[in-house]
């Protein structure tokens, strides 16, 4: 009946209708649900360079539409033999696939830690801040996570002590007039028996302050103006300072002992190491003279190592599309030896070039122009800002490749925030919706802060609609 509140043929239908025909049981909604419940959404988004402003060009992205896809999996979206990559190209040979580079910093992350992550919500009342939830989907997201869960140490062992024994801190959840059942007392004392132990706090310390180093580049793949070039030379920058955390190794995890020492003293815990024993299979047993080494050696490098060398694997020369126009860069140009073999590698885009013929000389003149000027101009830093001196009339085909390079995808994390409002457009109560209708809707909701004149949708409507029920409105005609 709520929903026949705004529908009147609704209304009527479920007050005036036979009882086993109103459509409303469980077996119809499960119907529907079965029926629905399996398809995803594919966002489709426009990236695009945008150069109406000469002066400052701008680099967009734009969803335009949604439909039902049922592909699942990464297999079949990168599969270049049956996957929708391998469909799309031979169609458009021209279209390239990119993985998204925010989805491979997550994968390296994910290959490094291997960790079983617990989320505890259990705090005193009068603690205003609040540990905030691990995200499944983005592992570099969890950075924030980890700086409050560090914040909050103190007070969760508290806050575990006291559902164990409520005597122990009488002013914690003072307020609630029951006690923890038996199942609530066992999951809080073997929480609080692994954060109590040296070993998890300097673990968890050592993966917090490791982690933090890829924070910036994290926060900058998500963002839908980002040049491609230059998310790669930041990718580049972040993968030297790990190297650097590894090379500096016994500075850095000296500090990290020292903050793990202070947590440990401040919950009462004793600095240790774990039982040695003669033949160790579930962790590194490596030889240490104090628990300092010991973690250093056993567990920091360890994991140090290995998210370095994810990182460089995934992220090396062969995974990068469309690196050939990276070069144009003023910075690489004028270091360039060998032109030829780079105009060679540009003539995959010969079919957008203007004269494919002429690209030789303009890479001769682009470089020799940045040769000239270097002293006195400050060298373009991405592919966007070199756009404003490839001059259409003197470097056609370079201005063409600069325009290809910016739009290039870095990452699908427009495509991707889209769904967060598609969940609440498209709901089990709405799972019948057809493809235009939640397509429009979508974007309607996305793309909230454009202007929508009310007069013109009634003037379509009614010249397209013509009924008797529209006669007396003075647009109709």
């Amino acid at each position: 009946m709520l929903l026949g509140n705004s529908d009147k043929n609704l209304k009527e239908h479920l007050l005036t209708g036979r009882r086993n025909a109103t459509s409303t049981s469980k077996t119809v909604q499960e119907e529907v649900i079965d029926k629905y419940a399996n398809q995803e959404i594919l966002s489709v988004c426009l990236r695009f360079l945008d150069l109406n402003n000469d002066v400052s060009p701008k680099i967009k992205e734009v969803s335009f539409y949604y439909v039902k896809h049922d592909d699942d999996g990464a297999s079949a979206m990168s599969s270049e033999a049956c996957g929708v990559q391998g469909r799309i190209r031979r169609i458009a040979p021209m279209a390239l696939y990119t993985h998204c580079n925010s989805h491979v910093l997550n994968l390296s992350v994910a290959a490094a830690c291997r960790l079983t992550s617990r989320s505890v919500v259990l705090l005193p009342e009068r603690l205003k801040k609040a540990i905030k939830g691990l995200c499944k989907t983005r592992w570099v997201e969890r950075h924030e996570c980890y700086e409050t869960f560090s914040e909050l140490y103190a007070y969760v062992c508290i806050s575990l002590e006291a559902i164990v024994d409520h005597g122990s801190h009488p002013h914690v959840y003072s307020s609630l007039s029951f006690t923890w059942d038996r199942e609530t007392k066992t999951k809080a004392q073997s929480l609080l028996a692994n954060l109590k132990t040296f070993g998890f706090i300097f673990t968890f310390l050592i993966t917090k302050n490791s982690l933090g180093t890829l924070k910036p580049i994290a926060a900058k793949l998500q963002k839908k103006d980002q040049d491609v070039f230059q998310a790669y030379s930041m990718i580049d920058d972040t993968i030297k300072a790990v190297a650097r955390v590894r090379s500096n190794i016994e500075e850095e995890c000296h500090e990290w002992f020292e903050d793990a020492s202070i947590l440990a003293d401040k919950i009462g815990t004793t600095v240790s190491v774990p039982r040695i024993t003669g033949r160790q299979e579930h962790r590194n047993n490596a030889p240490s003279v104090n628990p300092e080494s010991h973690y250093r050696v056993n567990v920091a490098i360890p994991f140090i190592e290995h998210l370095l060398e994810e990182m460089s694997s995934r992220f090396s020369e062969d995974n990068r599309i469309g690196a050939e126009i990276f070069p144009l860069v003023p910075s690489a140009v004028v270091k360039h030896d060998s032109l030829r073999n780079f105009a060679e590698k540009l003539q995959f885009w010969q079919q957008d070039l203007p004269t494919p013929s002429s690209l030789l000389s303009e890479l001769r003149e682009w470089q020799y122009f940045w040769k000239q000027y270097t002293p006195t101009l400050q060298l373009p830093g991405n592919l966007i800002e070199c756009v404003k001196y490839a001059d259409e009339d003197m470097y056609p085909n370079i201005r063409i490749l600069l325009i290809i390079g910016c739009t290039l995808p870095v990452s699908s994390a427009e495509a991707e925030r889209s769904f967060s409002g598609l969940r609440r457009i498209k709901s089990y109560l709405r799972n019948r919706m057809s493809d235009e209708r939640l397509s429009g809707l979508a974007l309607v909701h996305l793309h909230h802060d454009l202007d929508i004149d009310v007069d013109e949708i009634c003037t379509i409507l009614l010249t397209k609609h013509k009924r008797r029920m529209f006669q007396g409105s003075i647009l109709y005609e």
